[in-house]
């Protein structure tokens, strides 16, 4: 049991949700765009920073060689950074980036438990697409779902405490 402190923060120093938060039959608080954008910004980091740092150095090696095979490492690198997306929602149901923001994805499925291997995959399927339209759709939906999150039928929100 946390306390609240006389600012409004838990003992922990987290805010506590605001009593108007959109929540699900469940009761979990939906993530805000806020929190998506930074999750998504923390994951594209990494991959930008591994990719520049490491990747790109054996690219730009193998480049001098035989550019075909640089094509192929950078296809195989997309690749997985794409997958990367897919295989963590759907094994431990957060990314790096979802993790330091305490969000996860959870199936909008009456139970919502975690999301199946399928709806991970469709939610990766629809990323890029995502990256145009998903931010308006975010924001105009109660649930603050992207096109993948309603395909897939999931939903993200906040990580339960402990």
């Amino acid at each position: 049991m946390s306390e609240v402190g006389t600012a409004g923060t838990s003992a922990a120093g987290a805010r506590p949700a605001p009593a108007n938060a959109a929540r699900d039959e469940a009761g979990r608080e939906y993530a805000s765009g806020g929190r998506r954008a930074l999750a998504a910004l923390i994951d594209n980091v990494v991959w930008l920073v591994f990719y520049l740092w490491i990747y790109g150095s054996i690219v730009a090696v193998v480049d001098d060689e035989s550019p075909a095979v640089a094509r192929l490492l950078v296809f195989a690198y997309l690749s997985l950074w794409f997958n990367y997306y897919s295989f963590a929602e759907w094994r431990w149901g957060q990314t790096i980036g979802k993790n330091a923001t305490g969000i996860m994805v959870a199936s909008s499925e009456p139970g919502g438990g975690p999301i199946t291997f399928a709806q991970a995959s469709m939610r990766g399927l629809l990323r890029l697409l995502d990256w145009l339209i998903g931010w308006f759709l975010i924001g105009g939906s109660p649930r603050g779902q992207r096109l993948g999150d309603r395909v897939a039928k999931t939903v993200v929100v906040r990580r339960p405490k402990g």
